[in-house]
């Protein structure tokens, strides 16, 4: 998806909104940030990768969407696993999930 950053005849640049980027100088148009990544900030010339614990699943996004407790992410991704069984993640945000102690 892309966002027009001018309009024909402008007399002016305009920056890319936060969600979204540019790679080259003078493009007519902005990116949105893909899925797994997000953008806090205008004015960006790429996107910042969700951690790991974390993600974004639509373009254009703000901030990462911290994984609930019993999930896990690695970094860019667009949704979270659960725990396999035998396995937990006590806290928001885990990158990975911790085995079980025996008994």
């Amino acid at each position: 998806a892309v966002v027009s950053t001018q309009s024909t005849g402008s007399g002016t640049c305009q920056d890319c909104p936060a969600g979204s980027f540019s790679s080259t100088k003078n493009a007519p148009s902005c990116s949105l940030c893909a899925p797994g990544s997000y953008n806090d900030k205008p004015k960006q010339t790429s996107c910042k990768v969700c951690p790991g614990g974390s993600f974004s699943d639509s373009n254009g996004t703000l901030s990462c969407t911290l994984c609930e407790a019993g999930s896990y992410s690695g970094a860019n991704s667009t949704m979270c696993n659960l725990c396999e069984p035998g396995s937990y993640s006590a806290d928001k945000g885990s990158a990975v999930c911790s085995l079980c102690s025996p008994g």
